[in-house]
């Protein structure tokens, strides 16, 4: 994994600057991420905000990649929240960065335990932050794009993926 560039924060999240080009979170240099990510949590969901552009291919898109639509505010896709089909992440993630190449702030959200499920959605409706996400619903990583198109940011409250993580990823 070449022009990747780490840097581990002091508050507990990791940034990957992909050296070079836009962050396509489709691309196979992230399978070793999502690959440990999914040994612990087997619940994904994709979480768009400050939707960019609308057309009709995105709602499409998100059709065939997601198992349950969970949240669609004010029905105009400014801001999403799905459950994210296991194949689309498993197998291959080109529907899931399709669509987050649509949003200025697009996430992917880990969760262990389905039984909350609900929470993540109550938490995302009360809040839109993160942190207000991983304070109110435990068991919960995280990986987004903020602000820089070619950064790719590292989030959980779950000290031990954190560790595991951080000794194995090696880019």
């Amino acid at each position: 994994m070449s022009n990747l560039n780490i840097v581990y924060h002091n508050n507990g999240e990791i940034s990957i600057k992909d050296i070079g080009h836009k962050l396509d979170i489709s691309e196979s240099k992230w399978d070793a991420l999502i690959d440990l990510i999914l040994e612990k949590h087997s619940h994904v969901f994709f979480y768009g905000v400050r939707l960019d552009y609308f057309n009709d291919d995105l709602m499409e898109t998100i059709q065939y990649a997601s198992d349950d639509f969970l949240m669609n505010r004010n029905d105009n896709f400014q801001l999403i929240l799905f459950k994210v089909k296991e194949a689309n992440v498993r197998l291959s993630r080109g529907l899931i960065g399709k669509i987050w190449g649509y949003y200025e702030s697009p996430s992917l959200i880990f969760l262990k335990d389905k039984s909350n499920q609900d929470s993540i959605v109550s938490a995302l409706k009360a809040s839109r932050f993160y942190d207000s996400l991983l304070n109110s619903v435990n068991g919960i990583c995280m990986l987004y794009q903020s602000f820089e198109e070619d950064v790719l940011w590292i989030k959980t409250n779950d000290i031990n993926v954190e560790t595991e993580i951080v000794k194995k990823i090696s880019f």
